[in-house]
């Protein structure tokens, strides 16, 4: 998953281009999925404020490559919109979207939409109800709601999978690891600085909720769990250290202030939480599993740890670093990292992998 971060540079239009780069050559190097953030004014942190766009470069560059919405932030959208682009990106794909949603937790967004942040909620669900109702109405589709209210239409194109793409749902708080259940949609999570404990009871959590789901629309349900953290993988730790610390802390640093903004409109009672000591330190961060920076071995080992969590895939997001380094950590992944989960695995324990090794190299890149 990319955001196009860019800290230190001040090409835009060059990072851009770098990032359809990476997004290419995900697919040469064997990962599974690959997707662009949805963020408005958020500058230098993420720079993508059309992600359909890249993600139609990459649907006709590409051939076999999952291409996921991370995250179409539903409230700040008409859903008949979101609903025609996603179907036309699955038409251009060839039927390889997946649909990742969010309510959003940018208050410069909601702000400049003139969208209530009060209404975040009830507007994702209806947009959803809409969005999937019109993509598998055989005719007309019509809606009555508190905030949308469609005429009877039919809705052209339709997605190529029938009867539509999976559909995912980012959640940060516990409150939302629940509703994402409740809806019946796949999580798109990621580690907050709770411990590895805290974290799988936020994806009990969901499970749990995802037992009896109700659904706001006539879409299939889904249970996959998608992590999403910052990583980068380098011939040693220390490296990685090197690499990945600055930028990795910067980027923290920024989501941190954006979601306190969010958090005192939403909760204006609530103080700022106190366990924020030690956010910003690199050492930490990469003990309690916020970000996996280090060598293949280190990248295997928390791989297993989260998979024995209870999560499905790893979404990688190299924010801010270099386009050189992306690349270099892009094809140590390919090379050491993937080959241990391409083949059937020798024990069931996380922590139980193969020798470490010194002759790790990026000798081709």
């Amino acid at each position: 998953m990319t955001e196009a971060t860019m800290f230190g540079e001040t090409d835009t239009a060059r990072r851009y281009h770098e990032t359809v780069e990476q997004m290419l050559l995900a697919e040469e190097l064997g990962f599974d999925s690959v997707g662009a953030s949805d963020q408005h004014f958020f500058s230098p942190s993420a720079l993508i404020s059309a992600p359909d766009l890249l993600h139609a470069v990459v649907a006709k560059n590409t051939r076999h490559i999952t291409i996921r919405t991370t995250t179409a932030t539903l409230p700040l959208y008409h859903p008949l919109q979101v609903a025609e682009r996603v179907a036309t990106l699955d038409i251009l794909s060839n039927g390889r979207v997946e649909f990742g949603t969010g309510r959003g937790n940018s208050m410069l967004a909601f702000e400049a939409f003139e969208v209530p942040l009060a209404e975040a909620y009830e507007r994702y669900a209806e947009s959803l109800a809409i969005i999937t109702g019109a993509w598998c109405a055989e005719g007309e589709f019509s809606y009555e709601g508190k905030f949308y209210k469609i005429p009877p239409r039919k809705l052209c194109p339709k997605p190529v999978q029938q009867p539509h793409p999976a559909i995912f749902y980012a959640a940060i708080s516990p409150e939302s690891h629940v509703n994402a259940g409740r809806l019946g949609l796949g999580l798109m999570t990621g580690p907050t600085g709770v411990s590895f404990d805290k974290f799988a009871e936020r994806i009990a959590m969901y499970h749990d909720a995802a037992k009896n789901p109700e659904p706001v629309g006539p879409y299939q349900s889904n249970s996959r769990v998608v992590l999403g953290l910052r990583g980068y993988c380098g011939t040693t730790n220390e490296q990685a250290r090197e690499i990945a610390g600055p930028p990795f802390i910067d980027w923290i640093r920024d989501a941190d202030t954006m979601y306190q903004a969010k958090l005192s409109r939403e909760k204006p009672d609530l103080q700022e939480v106190s366990a924020r000591a030690g956010r910003y330190e690199y050492d930490k961060l990469r003990g309690n599993g916020v970000i996996i920076s280090g060598d293949p071995d280190h990248w295997i080992e928390m791989v297993r740890l989260y998979e024995s969590l209870g999560v499905d895939e790893i979404n990688i997001n190299h924010a801010g670093i270099s386009h050189h380094e992306i690349v270099r950590s892009m094809k140590m992944l390919g090379n050491y990292v993937f080959p241990e989960f391409r083949r059937p695995k020798t024990s069931p324990s996380p922590v139980d992998f193969r020798e470490p090794r010194a002759d790790y190299s990026v000798s081709d890149v």
